[in-house]
């Protein structure tokens, strides 16, 4: 993929993007926040899709996570982003007190991404199946397709989870 085309916001099948591209900092601030907004109804259909490019670091490498030897974006770190990805489609679309977790992940890592290059993940939201969700996910380098695969997440009560998430820790 050229530059350009990284930069003008198309996928490599000339998509326009449907949503805004977030940077991979906010993304961060956006969990803490929590994903409800009062008074929003749950809209959530297939078709809903989300962006989101970064700049691969030295802390996103498998040399730094330990997940191998190599300075190159780490398997791990490009599932983060694909998670967050999915996340962004349809969390502003739950009515406050509903969050996503994730409950599956399937992908395939294709191919090595250096230090200093921007990747872009796209995920579509590809079947709702009561509160489950169904995202087809790819990543690009500036260069090629380097991951994609199939991301399962969950529409819980947010209450209800940690609560339950609690109990656990009580159990000590």
């Amino acid at each position: 993929m050229r530059k350009e085309e990284l930069e003008g916001g198309t996928t490599p099948l000339r998509t326009p993007i449907t949503r805004d591209v977030v940077d991979h900092q906010d993304s961060m601030e956006h969990l803490k926040q929590g994903p409800a907004r009062k008074g929003a109804r749950m809209d959530i259909s297939p078709g809903l899709t989300a962006e989101r490019r970064q700049v691969v670091t030295p802390e996103q490498t498998a040399e730094h996570l330990g997940s191998g030897s190599a300075s190159v974006f780490s398997t791990p770190s490009m599932v983060l982003l694909m998670e967050l990805t999915a996340l962004a489609a349809v969390d502003p679309h739950l009515p406050e007190g509903q969050q996503t977790v994730g409950i599956g992940l399937s992908v395939r890592h294709l191919a090595p991404t250096p230090v200093g290059m921007q990747v872009r993940c796209r995920a579509e939201l590809q079947e709702v199946n009561g509160r489950r969700l169904i995202f087809h996910v790819q990543v690009w380098d500036e260069v090629e397709l380097i991951g994609e695969g199939t991301h399962e997440r969950a529409i819980v009560e947010a209450r209800r989870f940690l609560e339950r998430a609690e109990q656990k820790g009580a159990r000590e």
